[in-house]
């Protein structure tokens, strides 16, 4: 299965309701952030997620610290035509 740009904004919106979203990955089973998601899909999750804010490594939650990324994760989900 390939993890595609429409399926990390689908789980975004569920872990952005959350209390504490950045304890959370979008791509992972259960939204579990020790699984390894990888091994999952055809392609790596990662660089959709890291791409959707504009960064090129690391999780945007500790690129950008934890206000700033739920913030620029809700820009690109609106951006995208996700929160109409």
């Amino acid at each position: 299965m390939e993890y595609t740009v429409d399926i990390h904004a689908k789980r975004l919106l569920k872990i952005l309701s959350k209390k504490e979203p950045c304890e959370w990955c979008p791509a992972a089973p259960y939204y579990d952030p020790n699984v390894i998601c990888d091994i999952l899909y055809d392609n790596i999750p990662c660089e959709i997620c890291r791409d959707f804010v504009g960064i090129s490594y690391r999780c945007p939650c500790i690129y950008f610290g934890h206000e700033k990324a739920i913030k620029l994760t809700w820009m690109a989900l609106e951006e995208a035509g996700y929160l109409e």
